[in-house]
């Protein structure tokens, strides 16, 4: 079965050197019924910069992210 991709944009709770957002990265290996995160993510410091990777994350996921 194909891996499944989750890209969520969350904001984080304490701000650390002027980073506001986090976008992490689940996967899923049953189907999209549950999502695990291992730790694949990526800090910014804009809402519209995390919304844009994470975007830009989904279309190389090749239909394989929700």
């Amino acid at each position: 079965m194909q891996a499944i991709y989750r890209h969520l944009v969350e904001p984080l709770h304490f701000p650390v050197d002027g980073y506001l957002y986090i976008v992490r990265t689940e996967t899923s290996i049953d189907g999209g019924q549950t999502f695990y995160y291992a730790g694949n993510s990526k800090y910014f410091r804009t809402e519209a910069e995390a919304n844009a990777f994470a975007e830009e994350r989904r279309k190389e996921s090749n239909g394989t992210a929700v």
